[in-house]
């Protein structure tokens, strides 16, 4: 990762997006709750 997004308030939603491939338009009215972090889903 570089340095640039380590100090980013939206770190963690920037590497939601590298990992799972979404894209601009589908972030926005993603949840915590919609993150199933044990199965490894989303959405």
């Amino acid at each position: 990762m570089s340095d640039a997004s380590s100090s980013d308030r939206y770190e963690a939603l920037y590497v939601l997006c590298l990992m799972y491939g979404l894209r601009q338009g589908e972030t926005p009215e993603l949840r915590w709750q919609d993150v199933d972090l044990e199965g490894g889903t989303s959405g």
